[in-house]
């Protein structure tokens, strides 16, 4: 029964040993995805320059075109500017 015990015991210590070292190693690879990703996000944007904010402008020019037609199109308004 001891020896049994003791056998059992080992297995454990050598399992946890195995998961300590399969835990760094997914550590390691996972850092160096990470770092990947990193290195072409900042590559893209740098590829891509100011696209994303010349976007965001055209977005800001455009709603605030489609803002001022809704608004001329109101009844009050145009008979204020003498169209109707």
């Amino acid at each position: 029964m001891q020896e049994l015990e003791r056998d059992r015991r080992k297995w454990e210590a050598e399992m946890e040993k195995e998961r300590r070292a399969f835990d760094e190693r997914l550590d390691i690879r996972n850092k160096e995805f990470l770092t990947g990703l990193e290195d072409e996000r900042r590559a893209w944007e740098a590829q891509s320059g100011k696209w994303p904010s010349r976007l965001i402008w055209a977005a800001i020019i455009l709603g605030g075109a489609e803002v001022a037609g809704t608004f001329l199109q109101l009844p009050a308004v145009t008979r204020w500017l003498g169209f109707d």
